[in-house]
């Protein structure tokens, strides 16, 4: 129990890393808005809420709620398939039990609707997110922080919000994009890495790097 928790606690991992993982679902949350416009639409800043609190809301996210699932999808769960499924395949398997896990919100929350449509992009999402989530910890060597932060950085939603285009009326864009980018993430790194869709060699904590480094014969000229 101490290994696992101290491997899936590790943080200290080079700044790209956390951009990443924040960057990506603000990148995908403010191009569905902006695509819903294209073609004669109109794109409005309309957060849900000012600046600070979303900050607040994904401190919070961070912390006690939706990131803080990783520990238990990714951290313990994604291990567990790993030891006799391909990353891909525990990724999605995973993706199945954390759908199963939101399936109340069907029932009682107003974001939510038993809409078919809706019920495809969102299954769709889940299953795409969950194989990303996956690769990030296996990149990461069962560093579950970083998944933390991009899950957490999902919840926190767009603050743009586009409407009228012609595009919003040819396709389902939340479906096209919310979910296709994922899978499109997902279809990159197998067609690079296979079902394991990591490299090799994973990143290391600077912590175990300043360790190497410091523990190696020093070499004189």
């Amino acid at each position: 129990t101490r290994d696992w928790l101290g491997r899936a606690l590790q943080w200290r991992f080079p700044v790209w890393v956390y951009l990443g993982a924040v960057s990506l679902p603000v990148v995908v949350g403010e191009l569905q808005p902006v695509l819903a416009a294209l073609s004669g639409g109109s794109v409005r800043y309309a957060p849900p809420a000012p600046l600070s609190l979303l900050f607040g809301f994904f401190v919070l996210n961070v912390v006690f709620f939706g990131g803080v699932e990783e520990f238990g999808w990714r951290g313990f769960l994604q291990p567990r398939f790993q030891e006799r499924l391909s990353v891909l395949t525990a990724s999605l398997a995973v993706g199945v039990l954390w759908w199963v896990w939101h399936l109340p919100l069907f029932f009682g929350h107003p974001n939510f609707t038993l809409d078919p449509l809706f019920l495809v992009e969102y299954t769709t999402f889940v299953l795409g997110a969950s194989t990303v989530l996956g690769a990030l910890v296996n990149l990461t060597d069962g560093g579950v922080i970083p998944a933390v932060f991009l899950h957490a950085a999902i919840n926190v939603g767009s603050v743009l919000e586009g409407s009228g285009g012609m595009a919003e009326e040819i396709l389902p864009v939340a479906f096209v994009v919310g979910s296709g980018t994922w899978w499109l993430i997902a279809v990159v790194l197998i067609g690079l890495y296979g079902r394991s869709m990591t490299p090799r060699t994973p990143i290391e904590p600077l912590s175990e790097r300043y360790r190497s480094s410091s523990s190696s014969p020093e070499e004189f000229p």
